[in-house]
């Protein structure tokens, strides 16, 4: 035992945690147990903490393995294989024509200013103006003519190849 500020830490071989650690040390070795062993319930999930010198209660537990994305599969936790992220190019996800005069752009969250404002400076004759939201912008285009010329333009300026409709 180590005494740290008038605090008791116990030192355990598997793995070497303190008994005082912080919330994201916690999360992670709640992962790496649920990943070695097979554990069913959050008092099990408890108990395998106490073994490795964590001590929590099970209500920190069960946040933990919600803000861990931790679900039950078959009766025991499981970390659920990452979702993987769409392809884009530099944050523009898809263009899609609306009206006679307008393409609506849909972004990343919080890319949609960046983009309209690169397809502002990019000064092209048949783009009328962008409003940008969030993930969301309208580009006003000269007309009908004009959608297919913008589409094309800004997935050049973005630099991802697009499928010709």
């Amino acid at each position: 035992m180590i005494q740290i500020e008038s605090r008791t830490v116990v030192r355990l071989a598997f793995p070497t945690v303190d008994r005082i650690v912080t919330k994201t040390k916690r999360r992670q070795l709640i992962l790496d147990l649920i990943q070695a062993q097979s554990l069913s319930s959050q008092q099990d999930v408890v108990d395998a903490l106490v073994a490795c010198g964590v001590v929590t209660t099970q209500a920190t537990v069960s946040r933990d393995l919600e803000e861990c994305g931790v679900v039950k599969y078959q009766g025991r936790y499981v970390v659920p294989a990452p979702v993987p992220t769409p392809v884009t190019a530099g944050g523009l996800l898809s263009l899609v024509p609306a009206g006679d005069a307008l393409v609506v752009a849909r972004s990343l969250p919080g890319m949609a200013s960046a983009i309209a404002l690169a397809i502002d400076r990019a000064g092209w004759p048949f783009v009328v103006g962008t409003v940008a939201g969030d993930d969301t912008i309208f580009i006003a285009v000269s007309g009908p003519d004009a959608q297919s010329l913008v589409m094309d333009a800004c997935w050049d300026l973005m630099g991802r190849p697009h499928a010709r409709r």
